[in-house]
Parts: C-alpha cells; structure tokens; sequence
C-alpha cells in the first residue's frame, strides 16, 4: 500500500514537472514514506531524483543531506549500492560546496580530495572533476590554477556528462577572462563550424564572450551578444539554472545599451531567491552597477521579492541601494572565506563600469 501511496505522489509530479517548488515539496513526502517503510531502494532513488530537480535550478537547498544520505547507504551496503553511480552527483555537490560562502576552504580541498579518490578507484575520467577545480579557482581569483586544472581536463577521457562541446565552452571563456579575445573568438568559431550543442551551449559561451568582450569596450562584442539574444529566443527548456549565463546576458545589454534590457531583468528577477551564495553575488553585483542610472521602470515582478512594488514602478536608485547591500555582504564573506579581497575587488570594478 505504501508503494503505491509513493507511485501516486510520483503521478502528480509527472502531471506537473515545470513547478521545481511542487516537485521538491512531493518527493521530500514520498521520501518521508519510504523512509517510514525502510525501502531503502525507494529512498535512494528519491533522494537522487531530488538532486537532479535542485540541478536544474539556481539553488541547491535538500541535496547536501539527500547525497549525505546516499553516500552513507553506499558505504553501509557496498554489495547492493555502486558509489560509482554517484559520482557525477558528487561533483555537483563539490560546486555547491564552494559556491555556499559560509563553506571553509579546508572543507572545500578535503571534498575534493575525497572525491578525486573515489574517482581513482573507479576508474573513472576524471574530465568533469578538472572542469570543476577550475571553475573553482576562477571564483576565487586565481587565473593561473584555474588554467592549469583546465589542461589537466583537456588531456582527459570524455565520459557521459562532458564531452567536446563542454570542453570548447570551458577554453572560450577561459580565454576571455585572460583577455586573449582573439584565440576565444577562434575557438568559438571552431565550435560553431563544428555544430556543437548542448542543453545550454552555444548560448553560454556566446553570453560568456559577449560580456568579457564589452567589458574590455571590444567592438566585437555586439557580434556575440546578437547570437546570445537568437540564442535565447530559441531555448526552449529556460529555467533558474541558467542564471549565471543570463546575468552575464544582462550586463552585455546593459554595456551595448540594448532596449530589452529591463525585459530580460524581469525574466530573471525571481531567479535569485533561494538562490546559491555565487549565484546571488553575481546577480547582485552586475544588478547594482545596472541600477545606478537613476531611473524609474515599469516591471512585472514577483511579490516575493523584497522591493516588490503592488504599482509596478521602481526607481532604480532604490533598486541600487538593495541590490548593493546584498552584493556588499555576499562579497565581504567570499573574501573572508577566501582569505583576499577579489569577491569586493570585483565588486568596485562593476560599480565603476557605470561611472
């Protein structure tokens, strides 16, 4: 009977699978029955559906506990649960990791160690665990490390999540950030001629050099921003976890002074709430160098965000003060997390792009 109590809570998230909130809300409950029951299989698939449900989103909230839990049954009944199964999961979870401001260092290396053992001794690629080291660095301001660990990814065996496309997207916007715009745009080049696609690419990469590009008030950069906007006007599978990709979008606007600009802000609005800390501090920091124009917009908004305003008008200076606040407290505790200044440093440099 159980079984079936779960099978029909199941039914209700497949007749309503877009709404992330409803979804994570009726596994935590079917969860909660096998739970109950001691379906230890039931629990276990329960709690990984609720990690591929986060990942599609800007948050990670009941993942950490759903994989705690995962990787100690693993550990518990090795002959019935393949921790190899899993690591994908644990890469996610080390991003997470690193993404939450309040994660110590020592935490962050002692994850990544453990997962570069399991990955050893299963004999996996270890591509998706160098992408991520680098993506890691990049947060923290250290261009060199991060490059480093991207050639390490490049010498590895492509394996079920990443692939050639990935690869390209990650040497495109490793080359922007070090300001070799001509090697990006060739690499970019190569993997339009190529074709290559993924869920969000080539939409991320083109968001990704058209903003480092107007950045550096390259000219070219209209040239991506355009293929960008096609890009989105395209997606058909938009949600939350493409926010990273989306503020960089944004500010490219912003910079070029396209008209969609509040437009797009009004699609992504909600995005951040609940969101994870690197997630808000980008959104936040590009939205308060954004709103220092003073202006007033009208939006359709949610009335769950704080500023919500019933009349539809908001002056972006008082948008400014808020959003400022908010990257002010998240970048102060990345760089007390990460012992420098490079989470306010970045910060100021935002804010003076509007001066």
């Amino acid at each position: 009977m159980y079984q079936l109590e779960i099978q029909r809570i199941l039914l209700k998230i497949e007749q309503n699978p877009l709404n992330e909130d409803f979804v994570i809300a009726h596994l935590k409950q079917a969860i909660a029955i096998a739970d109950r029951n001691q379906n230890i299989e039931w629990a276990m698939d329960l709690r990984n559906e609720i990690i591929q449900t986060e990942r599609s989103t800007s948050r990670c909230v009941e993942s950490f506990s759903a994989f705690a839990w995962i990787m100690d049954i693993c550990q518990r009944y090795p002959e019935e649960f393949n921790q190899a199964d899993y690591l994908l999961a644990y890469q996610w979870m080390l991003c997470s990791a690193y993404s939450n401001s309040n994660m110590p260092l020592e935490k962050i290396f002692s994850l990544a160690d453990d997962l570069q053992d399991r990955i050893e001794k299963c004999a996996h690629s270890k591509i998706g665990f160098y992408f991520t080291m680098s993506q890691f660095y990049h947060t923290i301001g250290d261009s060199a490390k991060s490059s480093s660990f991207l050639e390490l990814a490049i010498k590895e065996d492509f394996d079920a999540e990443y692939n050639l496309v990935d690869q390209y997207d990650y040497q495109v916007e490793n080359q922007a950030i070090l300001g070799n715009f001509d090697r990006a745009i060739e690499l970019c080049q190569e993997m339009e001629q190529l074709k290559l696609q993924a869920f969000c690419l080539p939409f991320a990469t083109h968001c990704a050099l058209a903003y480092y590009l107007a950045r550096a008030k390259d000219t070219r950069a209209i040239t991506y921003l355009n293929k960008a906007k096609q890009g989105f006007a395209n997606h058909k599978a938009l949600n939350s976890s493409m926010l990273y990709s989306m503020v960089r979008l944004l500010y490219t606007m912003y910079l070029l002074e396209d008209p969609l600009l509040w437009t797009t802000y009004q699609t992504i609005s909600s995005w951040q709430i609940n969101a994870e800390d690197d997630l808000q501090l980008l959104f936040f920091s590009h939205m308060a160098s954004i709103s220092q124009q003073t202006q007033t917009v009208k939006l359709e908004l949610s009335s769950l965000l704080p500023f919500y305003s019933p009349t539809g008008l908001y002056h972006t200076k008082e948008l400014h003060t808020y959003f400022h606040c908010q990257a002010q407290v998240l970048a102060t505790a990345f760089d007390l997390r990460n012992n420098n200044q490079y989470a306010t440093g970045k910060l100021s440099s935002l804010l003076a792009d509007s001066k």
